[in-house]
């Protein structure tokens, strides 16, 4: 209390000194290790405690809204003819998944170029292009089994091995309702190949996120008006 009260008094002897200070002497310099100055070293501190609360929970109500409203969006679509449930996906046939695929993709609004694989397509199942004119391809692989069907690392790096030198691609995407295995997916981390299994599908196909947001890769700038 003592150590306290001396300090308090000390504090006070210098704020009452200020304004004989600032006539007088201006630039005096003043003691760094004066009381005052501890005080408002402390003040200055909580002050910006107290800004960086305020804009972390800005930052948390900001992203809460969001939040909110991509699951309004995502419960409406869902509500929709246009979402495929992965229990309805399962059911397709391999055709029917690269036509899913190709339709997605159109849903996104790129072009499609490709919408199902053959003989020849050499790992391209499904071939787009973005508004921005990025080139998407892509190689499909259902299973009848969902998401107990594993993709292994060795499907990946085949697919690698075509999808730039033969496709030209810009987003090599490999889509399946099952799973990759954990080898595949460092392969595809190293070599830039995305991956959509069934947890991603079912953002794309039932949500209704767009392939960008699904892979992560940046959404096409809107066109510039035309003069």
């Amino acid at each position: 209390m003592e150590s306290a009260l001396k300090t308090a008094t000390e504090a006070f002897e210098e704020l009452r000194s200020l304004p004989s200070r600032a006539l007088g002497d201006l630039y005096a310099p003043v003691r760094t290790d004066s009381p005052l100055n501890v005080i408002l070293d402390q003040w200055y501190a909580a002050e910006d405690s107290v800004e960086r609360c305020v804009a972390l929970h800005s930052l948390a109500a900001e992203g809460l809204k969001r939040l909110e409203e991509t699951d309004e969006r995502r419960s409406r679509f869902a509500r929709t003819e246009q979402s495929y449930t992965l229990g309805q996906i399962q059911n397709f046939d391999g055709t029917d998944f690269e036509a899913l695929v190709a339709w997605l993709a159109y849903r996104d609004e790129m072009k499609v170029q490709r919408a199902r694989g053959g003989k020849n397509d050499r790992g391209a199942d499904v071939i787009a292009e973005t508004p921005d004119g990025r080139r998407v391809v892509a190689q499909c692989k259902h299973s009848s089994k969902g998401s107990k069907h594993t993709v292994t690392s060795t499907n990946v790096q085949t697919f690698n091995g075509t999808a730039r030198p033969e496709h030209q691609a810009d987003i090599p995407v490999m889509v399946t309702n099952g799973t990759f295995s954990e080898p595949a997916r460092e392969f595809a981390r190293d070599h830039a190949i995305h991956l959509i299994g069934s947890q991603e599908l079912e953002r794309w196909a039932t949500w209704g996120d767009s392939l960008y947001e699904v892979v992560g890769v940046p959404v096409p700038s809107p066109a510039s008006p035309s003069d």
